[in-house]
């Protein structure tokens, strides 16, 4: 065919068949195929889209490449925080960055690299045991969440 639908295509699939199946949508993908997902995985459908449709309440939140739907959202940092004790009110309201908590992960959206290292020294610098922090591109994740927030 020169079209496949496929909707949720990873549900209930273990790890490895999981692998196996993307690696087939990719090489359909490459040989030509048109491959329409449904997912609510996006960490999964990222890599292999070239045009997604996000949709929320019966409704297209955007639609595009998903590289043009992350750089649109302005982030280009995500720092994700796990301090040890688990306060994160100094850091907040500083910064210019769009902030989250996730359990006991802090999540930081900055725009520029100046304002991620100054917030990251400002962490290493504040004696409270850091557990967790990473720093990465926003993910087509991070992005839907902030757009539906």
């Amino acid at each position: 065919p020169d079209v496949l639908l496929l909707d949720e295509p990873t549900a209930d699939l273990d790890p490895i068949s999981r692998e196996r199946l993307w690696q087939l949508i990719k090489t359909l993908r490459t040989n030509g195929m048109t491959i329409v997902l449904c997912s609510h995985l996006l960490e999964e459908i990222e890599p292999v889209c070239d045009r997604i449709c996000i949709l929320h309440d019966k409704k297209i939140v955007d639609i595009g490449r998903p590289d043009a739907i992350k750089d649109a959202q302005g982030v280009h940092y995500v720092v994700r925080l796990e301090l040890q004790s688990g306060n994160y009110s100094a850091f907040t309201a500083a910064h210019g960055a769009q902030f989250k908590q996730e359990g006991q992960i802090l999540v930081a959206g900055f725009t520029d690299g100046l304002q991620t290292s100054q917030f990251v020294s400002q962490i290493l610098s504040q004696g409270d045991p850091v557990l967790h922090l990473s720093i990465t591109p926003p993910s087509l994740k991070y992005t839907f969440e902030q757009k539906i927030a």
